[in-house]
């Protein structure tokens, strides 16, 4: 009878075991449908919004890195350079030049988009060339506006 016990114990402690061990899965499988990787999607980027009382001359939409344009006119008076920017990651300095009259730095931020106006007011009328340096992982739109003559 002890016999008996001792095995049918055995039996017992064998089954328990292979139930914990056992089911054919090898130490680190992975069961179900994994998890989807969720990314954020970038921040819009639109134009520049026009300014009441002044015309637009030159627009650029969504751009990533630097460009350079044509010259185009600045009469006398307030001229605002709108730029909207944001970066892949971190923080990047973004310079709009106008060739021959200023250059301001803009820092764009990531995960947002940041917005700026440079105002110029100039005593005479003159063509200016306009142009972006930045680093091919900030997207950009811009605008120069300049004032109505009658303000309107």
């Amino acid at each position: 009878m002890r016999r008996t016990v001792a095995l049918l114990a055995a039996a017992a402690f064998v089954s328990a075991v292979a139930a914990c061990t056992g089911g054919g899965e090898t130490r680190g499988s992975q069961t179900g449908t994994p998890s989807p990787t969720v990314s954020k999607a970038p921040p819009a980027l639109s134009a520049p919004e026009l300014e009441m009382g002044f015309t637009e001359v030159l627009s650029q939409g969504a751009t990533r890195g630097s460009d350079v344009f044509s010259p185009v006119p600045l009469p006398k008076g307030v001229t605002l350079i709108a730029l909207d920017c944001v970066a892949d990651s971190g923080s990047s300095m973004v310079d709009v030049v106008v060739e021959t009259v200023a250059t301001f730095s803009t820092d764009c931020k990531s995960g947002e988009v940041s917005y700026y106006a440079h105002e110029l007011n100039l005593s005479t009328k003159r063509e200016g060339q306009v142009s972006i340096e930045a680093p091919d992982t900030v997207r950009w739109t811009m605008s120069v506006q300049v004032s109505k003559p009658d303000g309107t």
